[in-house]
């Protein structure tokens, strides 16, 4: 498991009221244990092992880039169905994307338009056993190229959409009464961006603690501004 700390200054709010989207840069790659971040200061806590390198190069699946968030230079959204139809897919197109989505069943993680990538359409696939994993990512591949959909891609991720969305409440409840803490989906990292203004080491730990618990990967930011919701 990795904690890497990430620093930056240019921070991007997204239109939802419970949505803190973090623009993220390269991490050194320590762990801080109980240290609290400073006012501004982001961290990338990977509570989720990855996929095996050969098994994800094997079945052409791209890897979740970090890198291409680096100072916000592009943007990826995953704002809703209605957003990545309007961009780039017909109504048609659209349906048969849903389809390939029920397709993963359990392994299903999020669809989110890239604008790192001409807005192509991502697709998340959860890590899972290599037999199972397989059988589903040629089967979905069939149907993509049956249909045509040639501006869809798919992306290994660690987590299930289930598990990141079973993590959200207990990452909200997880700092003292007085602690603000709000929360928001980020599928394009498979990941959960939490935004908090909280002083002491041993609160960020616990966000930390509860990321590797839930197995899933988590982008902490410290906003003192959030004092004024206390």
């Amino acid at each position: 498991m990795y904690v890497g700390a990430l620093m930056g200054s240019n921070r991007t709010r997204g239109g939802c009221a419970l949505l803190v989207a973090a623009a993220l840069v390269a991490g050194c790659g320590r762990d801080d244990g109980g240290r609290p971040l400073a006012d501004g200061e982001r961290e990338l806590v990977r509570g989720a092992p990855g996929w095996s390198e050969p098994l994800r190069a094997e079945l052409r699946l791209e890897p979740v880039n970090v890198a291409d968030w680096v100072d916000g230079r592009c943007k990826r959204s995953a704002a809703s169905r209605a957003d990545w139809l309007s961009a780039n897919l017909t109504e048609r197109q659209a349906r048969l994307i849903d389809r390939a989505i029920a397709r993963l069943g359990e392994r299903r993680s999020g669809v989110w338009s890239d604008g790192c990538d001409r807005g192509r359409v991502k697709i998340g696939v959860a890590r899972g056993g290599e037999a199972v994993v397989r059988r589903e990512v040629r089967a979905l591949r069939r149907l993509i190229r049956a249909s045509r959909l040639r501006s869809v891609d798919l992306v290994a991720v660690p987590s299930t959409e289930a598990a990141v969305k079973r993590a959200q409440p207990d990452l909200t409840r997880g700092g003292r009464a007085t602690d603000v803490v709000v929360t928001g989906p980020n599928p394009a990292l498979n990941a959960i961006d939490v935004a908090a203004a909280i002083d002491s080491g041993s609160g960020w730990e616990e966000l930390r603690k509860i990321a590797r618990r839930h197995r899933v990967t988590v982008v902490l930011e410290r906003d003192d501004a959030l004092d004024d919701l206390r």
